[in-house]
């Protein structure tokens, strides 16, 4: 009985919360299964980068891969590679990666991408692609493109 009534306010609350937000559970659902979707989209780029704190980094975890080809310049990412320590190897290489939560890097011929989320909660992020790798504040926001929605 006891558990039952918990329960039943667990579920009372849920539906409280979703109805005062404006945000259904079935939105909710759509969105968070889109969201995986397009995660398993993305882990078919050749390099990503993985952050131990990060929700989106951790539900691609399975899909990182660690490459590295000297000539051709691409980055070798190791599994669990602190974020800040990541930052200041492409720091060196000129390569600065702007705010948010770096999901991936890619470098095909020279041409870095870096894809990452932005968002209040980090499940939520929508990814974004910035190709504007410039080191002054001002030109952060160049290049700047939003890829998913």
């Amino acid at each position: 009985m006891k558990a039952t009534k918990i329960l039943g306010i667990g579920a009372l609350a849920a539906a409280m919360f979703f109805s005062t937000s404006g945000y259904s559970a079935d939105t909710y659902i759509k969105n968070r299964n889109k969201k995986l979707t397009q995660l398993e989209e993305a882990a078919d780029y050749e390099l990503l980068i993985h952050a131990p704190w990060c929700g989106t980094c951790q539900l691609l975890k399975k899909n990182i891969e660690v490459l590295g080809d000297e000539p051709t310049g691409q980055i070798q990412i190791q599994k669990g590679r602190d974020l800040y320590d990541l930052r200041n190897e492409l720091r060196k290489q000129d390569i600065d990666i702007p705010g948010g939560v770096p999901i991936m890097i890619d470098k095909v011929d020279g041409e870095v991408t870096v894809y990452y989320g932005f968002g209040k909660e980090k499940d939520n992020a929508v990814m974004y692609k910035w190709d504007g790798f410039k080191r002054s504040p001002t030109d952060r926001k160049v290049g700047l493109e939003k890829i998913l929605e």
